[in-house]
């Protein structure tokens, strides 16, 4: 492996590949998560060692790159059309927004369940409890006794 960096690379495809994270802002994780390149890949391709042409194709076809441009450093980075990593959003921002969906609907059934045996004619303190002991036993945690 090429132990170099980024500054005494020179003009290679690996410091463009570089530029093109930096340029879009993406982490290492969505890099490689856009392009289906796995993150030892990058941090080889960091490091100096030689990008494949399957690399190149991955990367060229998930951000519109343009080949020429990566592969000799000569035209513009992208394609005419905008590329599509710049129009989504991070893999985290997706992850919390799955989260946030999940917890709504914990909290969408708990309240049914309060509702429905609140019905049930039972005192309310008795029926906190129990919901509570039974929430803590689901989740792992030891309910009071």
């Amino acid at each position: 492996m090429n132990n170099l960096n980024v500054n005494t690379m020179g003009n290679t495809v690996n410091t463009r590949v570089i530029m093109l994270k930096n340029e879009l802002r993406l982490t290492d994780i969505d890099f490689c998560h856009r392009t289906q390149i796995s993150t030892a890949t990058l941090h080889r391709i960091k490091q100096g060692d030689n990008v494949t042409p399957k690399i190149i194709n991955s990367i060229v076809s998930a951000l519109n790159v343009s080949r020429e441009w990566l592969v000799n450093g000569t035209g513009t980075m992208f394609t005419p059309e905008p590329p599509p990593a710049i129009a989504t959003r991070s893999i985290t921002d997706k992850a919390i927004e799955l989260l946030e969906e999940q917890l709504k609907k914990k909290d969408e059934q708990i309240n049914t369940l309060l509702a429905v045996l609140s019905k049930l004619n039972f005192p309310e303190p008795l029926i906190k409890t129990g919901v509570v002991r039974s929430l803590k036993h689901a989740t792992g945690l030891k309910a009071a006794a």
